[in-house]
């Protein structure tokens, strides 16, 4: 590897390490909380489906949302991240639920695993893919490590729409440098590696809402998203797979990914 994807991870390394320390990820929940995020995180947990039994590998666990829940599911859970912090935050979540027995979290690179050909049935993550800086490599890994009739389920954010972009550029303390967000590109790439991906976008007119959110008005983020979910989910969730053009201009995008 060479220094600079080395110097990279290192950087999110400490940048996820400081999250976990210093409570950022808390803190910042409460501009996700709002209707349109708990649609598509019911949607995520639609695709993955039942998690009884099964093993699971959950790439860049962060805080541990998605290990828990799969444990309390009853699957065996393999908790990677590259933060030393995250990784022991969740096997303390895990061992105050007694949920320990079936749960191995290891400090690992998603780009370069130490697994077993073969070894999972399902993958899940959230906001993970777009932190590598080799999403080939890391999509190639996961197709490996995945059974022939397995599948991985994350959440991403898109990097199209100017206004999001904006926002991105006047926050540059909420994220590390070399994160890139999903464009087409990206979205090609996927279907390349798992032709039989699923597409599942949100957030395009209920991102005016979200304003409303970071000036502190829930109520009034959360009445105008009554209206403007009901015109999402016409024009980005309808029957067709193809990525239009509103669909590119979302915030999120969940794809259930299969060879």
């Amino acid at each position: 590897m060479d220094n600079k994807n080395t110097n990279g991870l290192q950087k999110e390394a400490d940048f996820q390490d400081s999250k976990i320390e210093h409570g950022v990820r808390a803190n910042q929940e409460r501009f996700y909380c709002d209707r349109a995020t708990a649609e598509m995180r019911e949607c995520q947990k639609q695709l993955v489906g039942s998690l009884k039994g099964k093993r699971v590998l959950d790439i860049g666990c962060g805080t541990g949302e998605n290990t828990i829940s799969a444990l309390e599911e009853g699957a065996f859970v393999t908790a990677i991240d590259i933060s030393p912090a995250s990784i022991e935050y969740v096997k303390q979540c895990a061992a105050q639920k007694g949920l320990e027995k079936n749960l191995t979290a290891i400090v690992m690179d998603a780009q370069d695993m130490q697994l077993e050909n073969g070894c999972v049935d399902v993958v899940i993550g959230g906001g993970v893919l777009h932190h590598l800086p080799r999403l080939e490599q890391a999509l190639g890994e996961i197709a490996r490590v995945l059974t022939p009739a397995g599948y991985a389920v994350f959440h991403e954010p898109m990097g199209i729409n100017p206004l999001i972009n904006l926002y991105r550029s006047a926050t540059p303390d909420k994220r590390t440098d070399d994160e890139t967000p999903f464009k087409t590109k990206q979205l090609e790439l996927i279907k390349k590696i798992f032709p039989n991906t699923r597409f599942v976008f949100f957030d395009n007119a209920t991102l005016f809402s979200k304003i409303f959110i970071a000036l502190h008005m829930p109520g009034l983020a959360d009445k105008l998203q009554g209206f403007l979910l009901k015109i999402d989910r016409k024009m980005l969730r309808g029957k067709s797979n193809k990525i239009t053009f509103a669909k590119k201009m979302a915030w999120i995008v969940v794809l259930k990914m299969q060879k």
